[in-house]
């Protein structure tokens, strides 16, 4: 793997933490959702993409892979897939349902869901 997937929950990090203080990221009011939608989308992502490393399925590139990779977690660990699907679920309210405000809180539960999900998988 040459890109790390690290380095899009470093991003949501970067994001969190600049919120949190209103520090680094020049911030309108009106674009903080959009901030907050990004970072939940990068922690979804990197966890995703080292899950999908992990269970060897790089080259796989069917519509279903999100899927896949989260049915196949179960076989290493189950409490990664439950945490990796939920994290899924928020990801597409984050990137599809704009009708649904999404706050900070959002942001910091996807940053601890993802956390414990990449720590387990880099573990095993």
């Amino acid at each position: 793997m040459n890109f790390n997937p690290l380095a899009f929950r470093n991003i949501a990090l970067r994001i969190s933490s600049s919120l949190k203080s209103c520090r680094d990221i020049p911030l309108k009011k009106k674009e903080e959702e959009a901030w907050i939608r990004t970072g939940i989308s990068r922690l979804y992502y990197a966890a995703f993409l080292i899950a999908r490393d992990k269970l060897s399925l790089n080259s796989y590139t069917r519509s279903d892979v999100h899927k896949l990779v989260i049915n196949k977690l179960a076989n290493i660990d189950p409490i990664a897939k439950d945490k990796l699907s939920e994290l899924r679920k928020k990801r597409n309210q984050a990137d599809y349902n704009i009708r649904e405000r999404m706050t900070i809180n959002d942001l910091l539960w996807s940053l601890a869901i993802a956390e414990d999900v990449i720590k387990r998988l880099l573990k095993n």
